[in-house]
């Protein structure tokens, strides 16, 4: 399953290989914007420079976990357990429950990296510098809560003081 994800270009994947559940914890969306955020994803960068490895698959009955560890893209050196379901007749990644794995100075680089390459502005790129300086004086568990939580409230409470200012003050 996890391969067969890593290797889709397809946006219909998203729904084939994860529940809703998932979807809006990964994007903090909710309902079809969640898939859609998933599907413009897939879209925009059909072949992520990213590799992952499957270990310590448990099954009981429908459900199991799973943890995977990534190497390349926002993930990179970390190791997270999921939840699996089976739905439908099929297995489908239902929940990052947690981290197996994590180095926190990779995902702080990482996330930076996307918000760099996101910035437009000047004071876009100031927010962004703000941004990850604050992220480097979070501890551990508020960092985590931001990719495990089910809203963007984490990373807001964070980031806020780092909005970009109008340069006409």
């Amino acid at each position: 399953m996890f391969d067969e994800l890593q290797a889709s270009s397809d946006p219909g994947a998203c729904s084939r290989y994860f529940t809703q559940n998932l979807l809006e914890q990964a994007s903090k969306r909710r309902g079809r914007a969640a898939v859609l955020s998933c599907e413009e994803q897939v879209l925009e960068d059909p072949s992520p420079d990213e590799e992952m490895t499957v270990s310590g698959i448990e099954v009981d009955g429908g459900e199991g976990t799973a943890d995977v560890a990534s190497e390349g893209g926002t993930f990179d050196g970390q190791k997270i357990r999921y939840r699996l379901v089976e739905q439908d007749g099929a297995w489908k990644v239902d929940e990052m429950l947690e981290f197996i794995v994590f180095d926190r100075d990779k995902l702080i680089l990482e996330m930076g990296r996307s918000w760099y390459r996101d910035a437009r502005t000047r004071a876009e790129l100031d927010a962004v510098s703000c941004s990850i300086d604050r992220l480097l004086e979070a501890d551990d568990a508020a960092l985590q809560e931001v990719f495990l939580g089910r809203t963007m409230q984490p990373l807001l409470e964070l980031v806020q003081a780092c909005e970009p200012r109008s340069a006409a003050v």
